[in-house]
């Protein structure tokens, strides 16, 4: 409950921080070389267009590879896929354009206040760092120019942010939802329960040879030795660089040059009781829980403890602390509530004030004036703040010195490493599905490792560490011999009848536990299985022995103990169930949870609501023509793609 009065001002600095993480990921692949046989000829073919402005194959080969999706599947499976990101770049092209319409495409002025209130280092001492350090960073972090990165930035400002925003801005989530979600996520139940594990037939499993070339054959695309490239890889990190000196002046003058920051605004130290007013309609009236509020003030106005009747009658979280706030600065509340705060003198008790959640009795205990750090609190601060602004350029430019060593040197990485006394590792042979752990989690950098030429480098940047990678040996896609997966075909034909046995077992046990008069754990006993029963657990819980609560489905919580569900499979492994008990929501911790569960419920209206209006768009648009998909080219395409890298 305590920040459902807190300024929602910093929310909103949090929630356009992470557009940039979003925007990174999405565009991090799109300058990557193109993946098919002759990019010069295909990857400015135009698949699909909207309004008549095209949808290339290279944008579709950039939005695959953000999927994932590799040249080693089946055709099939890469016309599927490819067409599915074409439909993903229609719809995206179709927002961009409403978002046109309504206005709200940022101009660069608005971008460049967008990167200076989220991107602080690129403006230190408030002064813009420079065109060379700007497109290094760019270049660095996201493989693209400065062009493509603010035109992908403003894209996404103006669609995921402007146009969501306008699109859901009027979704409600009224009381009765509140209330039905928060009974789901807390009511509790226990279950008696058998498991049927596959592991426990494998050894019932028999296969010949026969059968195993026979699955072999039958499975034989699938056994395909994929491409495996062998790569150099040198470290760049920010540990290694020396810790550079800040002179005492520069301290000083920086210091000087950014007073306003190190101000601390007014503080007040204060308890307060909160009568809430929360509805699917924030700032409402309620007459019933002000008059609570005039009534428990005429009684601390009579001498009643502020603390005991905050523990009594408070709807905030704290109310057992007696309602105390703690220390806090103007600006974290809202302005109706600081006001009373701050013309509060100490000891003293306001009267009853309204804010957006609720009424409110305040108790100030102390204020803290307004100052400005002086520079010897804050100078391990200005030092700090200066060595990582220099350790950053200098990684810039170290790192581009590399980078232009490792194109001309080719696959020699290791004399460039002795050049610049850096760590160079080969990596031994390796599929793009099954990288080393230097390389795990890093996709857009394996997608470039496996999109260059031999000898071209790829860079990626990332906790303080820059990998320059160069391919020095490709062992090329080819056909897998019988005897080189004769033990991955006899693993996946022993896990399927194993599979197979244990849901023919739970099936049965199933059967003769609906007859009437029959129990799970008699029936479990005459097949050696034991019958269990598990603890209490809620849908989001782990249950112990089976897994997540929710694979279990509604039934635990239906309160019918005769009922006998299952078998359902979890895993490998397969459980039969009925339900033993069913234990309420407990309501009087609703307040406490209510605007957790009110925030997360808007955040998923509001993305099916956007869905909604996403996909209506797109069929006005396809209805109207203004949507065009070239399918003859988009089969030629997935032909290409599908050939593998040259």
């Amino acid at each position: 409950m305590f920040n459902l009065f807190r300024s929602r001002k910093r929310a909103v600095r949090y929630v356009l921080g992470g557009i940039l993480t979003l925007v990174a990921f999405s565009m991090v692949i799109t300058l990557i070389p193109g993946l098919l046989s002759n990019p010069a000829e295909a990857t400015d073919v135009t698949l699909g267009e909207v309004d008549g402005r095209p949808i290339t194959a290279q944008r579709v080969v950039s939005h695959m590879a953000t999927m994932g999706v590799s040249s080693d599947l089946p055709f099939n499976s890469i016309l599927l896929s490819s067409t599915n990101a074409l439909d993903e770049l229609v719809e995206r092209e179709v927002l961009l354009t409403e978002a046109e319409r309504f206005g709200l495409y940022p101009d660069e002025q608005e971008v460049a206040e967008w990167m200076q209130l989220q991107m602080p280092f690129l403006f230190p001492e408030g002064v813009f760092v420079g065109a060379a350090v700007y497109t290094r960073y760019v270049r660095q972090s996201f493989k693209l120019g400065i062009p493509e990165f603010e035109h992908q930035l403003a894209r996404s400002l103006a669609v995921d942010t402007r146009l969501k925003r306008l699109v859901t801005s009027d979704i409600l989530v009224t009381t009765p939802e509140l209330e039905e979600v928060y009974r789901a996520r807390n009511e509790q139940a226990s279950i008696e329960y058998i498991k049927v594990s596959a592991a426990d037939f494998t050894r019932q499993v028999r296969v010949t040879d026969e059968e195993l070339r026979d699955a072999y054959e039958g499975e034989k695309a699938q056994h395909g030795i994929p491409e495996r490239r062998t790569v150099k890889l040198l470290l760049v990190d920010d540990s290694g660089l020396p810790v550079p000196e800040v002179p005492e002046s520069r301290l000083r003058q920086y210091y000087a040059q950014n007073r306003a920051t190190y101000r601390d605004s007014r503080k007040a130290r204060a308890s307060h009781i909160l009568f809430t007013t929360l509805t699917e309609s924030p700032g409402g009236e309620s007459p019933d829980q002000k008059a609570k509020a005039e009534d428990v003030l005429r009684k601390i106005r009579d001498g009643a403890d502020f603390a005991l009747m905050a523990k009594e009658h408070s709807d905030d979280t704290n109310a057992a602390d007696g309602g105390d706030l703690g220390l806090f600065s103007a600006g974290e509340y809202p302005a109706p509530f600081e006001q009373a705060v701050f013309n509060l003198e100490p000891d003293a008790v306001s009267d009853v004030v309204k804010t957006e959640v609720g009424y409110h009795i305040i108790k100030l205990h102390e204020k803290v004036p307004a100052r400005t750090r002086p520079f010897d609190e804050v100078r391990d601060e200005l030092l700090a703040t200066l060595r990582q602004e220099t350790i950053q350029r200098d990684r810039f430019a170290l790192t581009d010195r590399v980078s232009a060593a490792a194109r001309e040197a080719g696959t020699d990485l290791e004399e460039v490493g002795r050049q610049f006394d850096l760590e160079v590792r080969t990596l031994p042979p390796f599929s793009i599905n099954e990288p080393p752990a230097e390389l795990s989690g890093d996709q857009a950098f394996l997608n470039a490792l496996f999109d260059n030429e031999p000898g071209n480098p790829a860079l990626s940047t990332a906790g303080g560490i820059t990998k320059i990678g160069v391919v020095s040996a490709v062992d090329p896609t080819r056909p897998a011999e019988f005897e080189e997966v004769r033990d991955k075909v006899r693993e996946s034909v022993v896990t399927q009848r194993s599979i197979d046995l244990a849901q023919q077992r739970a099936q049965r046990i199933a059967e003769e536990a609906q007859e009437p008069g029959a129990s799970l754990r008699r029936v479990g006993s005459r097949f050696g299985s034991r019958a269990q029963s598990s603890e209490f657990f809620k849908s989001s819980d782990i249950v112990e022995n089976i897994g997540r609560a929710s694979i279990l489905g509604p039934d635990p919580f239906s309160g019918e103990p005769d009922l006998v569900v299952g078998p359902r499979r979890v895993g490998n492994d397969f459980v039969v169930f009925r339900p033993l008990e069913r234990k309420e929501a407990d309501m009087g911790r609703f307040a406490n949870e209510r605007e957790d569960i009110r925030k997360t419920q808007l955040d998923t209206k509001r993305e099916a609501a956007f869905r909604v209006y996403t996909e209506a768009k797109v069929a006005a648009y396809e209805a109207a023509g203004r949507v065009r998909k070239h399918q003859d080219r988009i089969r030629d395409f997935a032909r290409l793609y599908s050939r593998g890298r040259t």
